[in-house]
């Protein structure tokens, strides 16, 4: 009974820690479109995008980001990360990625719009290597 009050004890001040944390929700367009999540994590943030290629597959990216702030509104980023792609017709495949950026938090709306370069590679895929760039526009919350 004390390790079950002890995980429902921690699982409620996870699920407070968590929900404290400004997070930021929005599109991810490029070279491939998707939707895409922002949580931060103190100056850091956890990134998670959901995109698609139009007749090629869908691809799910989860980046930890460490943020450099420039000034008050703008920041680069870059981090390491993991990638799950479904090609039609071609198979699950997983891999590693990469993120390099700049974004810019607007101060007068909440949003915040970035620019990045996402590279992955692919562990057995036909298809080695996925370099794509985008724009981002997440709304924050």
């Amino acid at each position: 009974m004390k390790k079950l009050l002890a995980i429902a004890v921690a699982l409620i001040a996870f699920a407070a820690v968590a929900n404290a944390q400004p997070k930021a929700f929005g599109v991810r367009m490029g070279y491939a479109d998707g939707a895409s999540y922002q949580h931060w994590l103190g100056n850091n943030f956890l990134e998670v995008d959901a995109m698609f290629w139009i007749n090629t597959g869908f691809a799910a990216t989860a980046i930890y980001d460490f943020r450099i702030p420039i000034s008050n509104q703008v920041a680069l980023y870059a981090g390491p990360g993991i990638n799950g792609v479904l090609f039609n017709g071609g198979g699950l495949h997983f891999g590693v990625a990469g993120q390099i950026g700049a974004e810019w938090e607007i101060p007068s709306v909440p949003l915040n719009v970035s620019v990045d370069w996402m590279p992955v590679y692919w562990f057995g895929a036909k298809v080695f290597n996925y370099t794509g760039a985008a724009l981002g526009i997440r709304y924050r919350f």
